[in-house]
Order: structure tokens, then C-alpha cells, then sequence
């Protein structure tokens, strides 16, 4: 594992994940990153849970995913201590939602499914509530949908202006920003630059600067006003790159 310092703009290394996988679910909570689910040797499904602590450099295992919800490429955001994991890849796109308690409890809870199954989509949370974006099933789409915890019902929201699978989202100034991703036909790469805005309270999309280096396959994280965007590829299934950028809120609308 690579950690990245923002004060400093440098890279160290970290203590490596317990076993290899890709297409990782992974969120931030309390200060402790987690791994819930991912894919592994031949997009095999992996249910294994991990917290790593960045004050000891260390990785516990934790409650892994309940006996075939296992699945990676999936939607993940956080409300609470609790991490939402939506839809991802298990053999196929799948509708499965489920969220993982990081308390002391450390459980997983079965919630009720996504409108249809998806996989490579990404998550937000904003006020309280669950943003599934994006994704695909046998081809990108532009929904979006969202989870009502306190009432334990989905909602469809206005759909993404573009359609794409493999992008990433990150939440700044209470807007959803949706970077990159999959599955473009205009260009021989496949791959999106775009950067297009989402405002719950409006329910409206804007378009925002798109990033330098069209790429998917990427994660996005939230240091203050700025998301770090780092790694992914510049092909369509393949061509990874170490690209490394960064978005501010006072270049969004």
C-alpha cells in the first residue's frame, strides 16, 4: 500500500494489504481505512473485511461479507460508522446492498436491493443519505439512485449526463462529483475525462473542469477542499498509469 501526503506532495509506502486483490471496496472511518469485499485471481469474488490503522502501520481482520453476498466493483460511501456497499461484481453484476457496522458490534446488515444489478458504479453520501451512481450491467448507464436509511426505500434521482461505469465519486460543498470512467465511444481509448457535478438539494447536474488525463479505474478521497485522483488506467480494461491529480472546490460551480 502507497499513502500520500498533501503538506508535503510525497509518496511512502505501507504495510501491504493481508492478500492480493483488486476492485477493492474500500471507506474511511475514524480514522482507519477498511476493505470490505473485492475481487480477486480470475474476478473471483473475495468477502474478506480488513481495518488498517495508520498510528501502527498494522491491518486487523474484521467480519467478513455473509456467505454469498461476497463481491467487489462495488458502490461505497459512509453515513455514520456504518459503510454501504452497493451492487459490484460476483460472477455477474449483482443488486445486493449491505452495510457493515464499524462499531464495536461489527456486523453486517442485508438492506433492500438496488432498482437493477450493477457493478463498477460508485457511491456518495450526502445529509444522511446513499447516491448510487453510474455503473454498468452489460453497458454503462447514467442512473442514479438513492437510499432513504431511516426509511429503508430507493428513490430515482436525475441521471447523470453522461453514461459510464468505472468512475469516481467524491463529495465537495455538499455536491457529488462524478470523475472519469469507462466506456466511451467517442474516442479510440474508451475512457472519459468528464467531471460533472450533482446537487442533491436541486437535483440537478452541472458540468465541472474535467480532468487533465482522461482515465478509469480510479478512487477518489476528499482532503478539505480537494479530491486527490490518483492512479487508474488510460485504456479501456488495460493501461494503468501512476497519473496523479487533484480538483479544488473553488474551481466547481
Amino acid at each position: 500500500m502507497e499513502v500520500y501526503d498533501p503538506l508535503t506532495d510525497s509518496w511512502a509506502s505501507r504495510a501491504p494489504l493481508p492478500e492480493p486483490i483488486h476492485h477493492v471496496n474500500a471507506a474511511a472511518v475514524g480514522g482507519r481505512l477498511y476493505v470490505v469485499g473485492a475481487l480477486g485471481d480470475g474476478f473471483a469474488a473475495v468477502g474478506s473485511a480488513y481495518a488498517y490503522d495508520p498510528g501502527t502501520d498494522t491491518w486487523t481482520a474484521k467480519q467478513g461479507m455473509p456467505a454469498d453476498t461476497e463481491r467487489g466493483a462495488s458502490g461505497v460511501a459512509v453515513i455514520g460508522s456504518r459503510i454501504f456497499v452497493a451492487g459490484g461484481f460476483r460472477s455477474r453484476s449483482v443488486d445486493e446492498v449491505s452495510a457493515y457496522d464499524t462499531t464495536l458490534i461489527d456486523t453486517w446488515e442485508r438492506l433492500p436491493p438496488l432498482p437493477e444489478p450493477l457493478d463498477h458504479l460508485v457511491g456518495a453520501a450526502v445529509d444522511g443519505r446513499f447516491y448510487a451512481l453510474g455503473g454498468r450491467r452489460e453497458a454503462p448507464t447514467n442512473r442514479v439512485d438513492t437510499f432513504d436509511p431511516s426509511t429503508r426505500q430507493w428513490s430515482s434521482r436525475a441521471p447523470m449526463p453522461t453514461p459510464r461505469a468505472g468512475c469516481a465519486a467524491g463529495v465537495l460543498g455538499g455536491r457529488i462529483y462524478v470523475l472519469g470512467g469507462e466506456g466511451n465511444p467517442s474516442t479510440p481509448s474508451g475512457v472519459f475525462s468528464e467531471n460533472e457535478a450533482y446537487d442533491p438539494a436541486t437535483n440537478q447536474w452541472t458540468t465541472a473542469s474535467p480532468m487533465r488525463t482522461p482515465r478509469h479505474g480510479i478512487g477518489t478521497a476528499a482532503v478539505g477542499d480537494v479530491l486527490f485522483i490518483p492512479g487508474g488506467a488510460t485504456l479501456q480494461g488495460l493501461g494503468a498509469v501512476d497519473t496523479h491529480e487533484s480538483f479544488r472546490l473553488s474551481s466547481a460551480p
